[in-house]
């Protein structure tokens, strides 16, 4: 029941379709609209990955979608990248509506989950020089790192670079820092 009433807000602020522009829409073409919409939220394959990135594809198109996203000061989570990475090229460009879709679905699991510290974003604020050592950025920097090292990332710090948009280098000083504050032996292997 929950997740009825969050697809109906959701499905509040989705885009116009184009055909409800060419005529008058009766009842029975909005119930279509909402059932189809529903549909292609719910076949949505969402894959929730550490650090912040969910892979989502819908079986009929020809292209994933990859979200980085980072929870607000409340909790609500924020997208920040919106990537469309087609599987050998795109036949057409995805539309706002179907981008739409995306997102509902990735907001929808995310809402579903149970354990949401599986899939916690990078840490998104960097050690300030001149403050006292944060041992939560370091603590969530590492975590982050083990999980996609359990993943099976060949070079998880290359990754969490990307992911943080940050350069490779400042993260493994970060990674080494880190191990060395929180007294964790050093590292070599995939960094």
């Amino acid at each position: 029941m929950e997740d009825l009433a969050l697809l109906e807000a959701l499905y509040e602020t989705a885009p116009v379709l184009p055909s409800r522009y060419l005529g008058a829409w009766t009842e029975q073409d909005a119930e279509r609209a909402w059932r189809r919409w529903c549909s292609a939220v719910v076949e949505a394959e969402v894959e929730l990955k550490p650090a912040g990135l969910a892979i989502v594809r819908h079986p009929a198109s020809d292209y994933r979608v990859d979200l980085q996203w980072a929870p607000d000061r409340k909790g609500t989570f924020r997208l920040f990248t919106v990537a469309v990475i087609p599987d050998n090229y795109l036949s057409h460009f995805p539309r706002s509506y179907d981008m739409h879709v995306c997102t509902c679905a990735f907001h929808l699991r995310v809402k579903q989950a149970k354990d949401r510290s599986a899939f916690r974003q990078a840490p998104r604020r960097r050690p300030v020089a001149g403050n006292p050592i944060d041992p939560d950025f370091y603590r969530r920097l590492l975590d982050s790192y083990e999980r996609l090292v359990v993943e099976g990332y060949r070079n998880p710090a290359v990754e969490l670079a990307r992911r943080m948009n940050e350069k490779h280098g400042t993260v493994k000083s970060w990674l080494s820092r880190g191990r060395k504050y929180l007294g964790e032996p050093p590292k070599r292997t995939g960094e």
